[in-house]
């Protein structure tokens, strides 16, 4: 009898395991894109799991527990996706914890879920992620940051190394960006376009750029799309380079607003009364 009833509960666990594997491609998944940056610290990667849990304020629920590849590189961006069968709606939390004796140190974390156009960022936190230090970090609505930069038409004013850009405004900072595209970026008088998504800095106040290496750069002009406003140098013709009389680092403050620059109240503050 004993061996009767075991063999009815083994059967009934495999028939359940076969039905799971059976509907899996059957059962609507919600999508999360991730994209989640390691700190430029010396040390700053792991090689060791990275777990991580979502969560939905708003409704209380979360996903599960799974493990982030990657951060294996200090300042390396990481993209990955997962894809849960509960919908957490929004996610305004995330939890990072790393599984061993090593630590991580993440500059910033980022998701969108499948059927929202937002982003939700944290700010740039550079913050230590271990084994005895689980973190929870708030995530905020990000908004598109559209950058186009302009190499002088000046002979030898292209480069082959990386532009890293920081935007200041008055109400906080982007993350540092390696400026970068598939193409074939700052050559003579080309104006190439980056998007990236970061939190709300409010008004732009200067826009800092860095030559991450020795080939000389040029720059014309840079200009910056943010919501409704669009920012731009006046022309610039900077070099950026290590030689002396030059810099690496530059920051521009000098900035015009071009465009919609009304603020929100605008209809209301010239409004009207046509009615007679």
């Amino acid at each position: 009898l004993l061996y009767t009833i075991k063999f009815e509960k083994d059967m009934f666990y495999r028939s359940l395991v076969l039905a799971c594997l059976l509907l899996a491609p059957y059962i609507a998944g919600i999508r999360y894109d991730l994209v989640y940056v390691t700190s430029n610290k010396d040390g700053a990667e792991t090689t060791l799991e990275v777990w991580m849990r979502l969560l939905g304020v708003d409704t209380g629920l979360n996903t599960g527990v799974v493990t982030i590849p990657g951060h294996d590189e200090k300042g390396k961006v990481d993209e990955h996706n997962i894809e849960q069968a509960q919908d957490i709606g929004t996610p305004t939390m995330v939890w990072l914890k790393v599984e061993g004796v090593d630590a991580w140190w993440m500059a910033q974390f980022q998701v969108k879920k499948e059927g929202d156009d937002t982003w939700y960022t944290t700010e740039t936190v550079d913050t230590r992620v271990a084994d005895s230090q689980s973190i929870f970090c708030n995530l905020e609505p990000a908004i598109e940051y559209q950058v186009t930069t302009t190499t002088s038409t000046d002979e030898n004013a292209e480069t082959d190394h990386s532009v890293l850009l920081t935007l200041h405004g008055a109400e906080g900072s982007t993350r540092e960006r390696n400026l970068d595209t598939p193409e074939n970026d700052f050559l003579n008088g080309a104006r190439d376009t980056f998007t990236f998504y970061d939190i709300d800095i409010g008004a732009l106040e200067c826009i800092q750029v860095k030559l991450d290496g020795t080939d000389g750069w040029k720059v014309a002009q840079i200009e910056v799309v943010m919501g409704k406003k669009q920012y731009a140098t006046p022309s610039l013709e900077v070099f950026l380079d290590d030689e002396p009389d030059f810099s690496l680092d530059e920051k521009f403050c000098d900035l015009f607003v071009e465009g919609n620059s009304y603020d929100d109240n605008y209809c209301d503050t010239f409004r009207y009364d046509i009615s007679s």
